[in-house]
């Protein structure tokens, strides 16, 4: 999807400007300036979209999101492996005793086993430039708490990854003009809810970057709750664009 899309775009006449690592922004500016390692940018309207670095790029965000990484394993299925498929195995959420937390898992697609973890917004604050690596305690208490609600075996842990986590407080996203700069969008899909909305929000930060709002009327009634939090322009520091 990523490549045909990427293709698209050139077809189009659009620069894609690969591991280019965003310096600086400059919103007081006309056109405003996106400072690289690569050279200058100019640009008459910007969407922010930097994930768990997003705090760094908008001044007025870092009070406001914490980054947390997400450890996600994928077990294999003993006896019949078709249990894993998706026409066998269901997407699933656990939604019970909250003490526990909320586990939740998808049947096997694009990479081998059933994919499970603990959605964990938690309390830590991750440095999203640090690369860890899986946690072998998360993933074994993942494994364990599977074993315990699963009808089925499972056989053995396939693979380990880990995600980050942007949160903010209540788990909302933040899709909304810099204060004072309707030109620059801020676009945090954030707290382990993102990706699944991505077209909505594409939408959305499109619209509000060429137009100031949008077509979608329950978020044009509820734009407050998206706001980004008062406070200066944003003066940008490194990070990966």
């Amino acid at each position: 999807m990523r490549d045909g899309l990427e293709y698209v775009l050139r077809v189009e006449g659009v620069h894609v400007l690969e591991e280019t690592r965003v310096l600086a922004i400059d919103p007081s500016r006309d056109p405003v300036v996106v400072d690289t390692d690569r050279g200058q940018l100019l640009a008459e309207r910007v969407v922010v979209t930097a994930g768990a670095w997003v705090g760094r790029l908008v001044p007025a965000m870092r009070a406001h999101v914490r980054v947390s990484r997400q450890h996600v394993g994928y077990f294999d299925v003993a006896g019949d492996r078709s249990l894993r498929s998706l026409a066998r195995f269901p997407v699933w959420v656990y939604l019970g005793d909250p003490t526990r937390g909320l586990y939740y898992g998808l049947p096997e697609f694009g990479r081998p086993g059933l994919k499970a973890a603990l959605h964990d917004v938690g309390t830590t604050d991750d440095d999203p430039d640090e690369h860890p690596g899986p946690d072998a305690a998360a993933i074994a208490r993942v494994r364990a708490w599977m074993s315990q609600q699963l009808t089925l075996r499972l056989g053995e842990t396939l693979h380990a990854e880990t995600c980050l986590y942007t949160n903010t407080p209540d788990e909302h996203f933040v899709l909304a003009p810099l204060p004072g700069h309707a030109n620059v969008v801020v676009g945090s899909a954030c707290s382990g809810h993102g990706f699944k909305f991505g077209p909505l929000t594409g939408r959305i930060l499109a619209e509000l970057v060429l137009e100031g709002h949008t077509s979608v009327p329950e978020f044009e009634r509820s734009r407050g709750s998206f706001a980004v939090p008062g406070g200066p322009a944003p003066s940008v520091t490194a990070t990966d664009a």
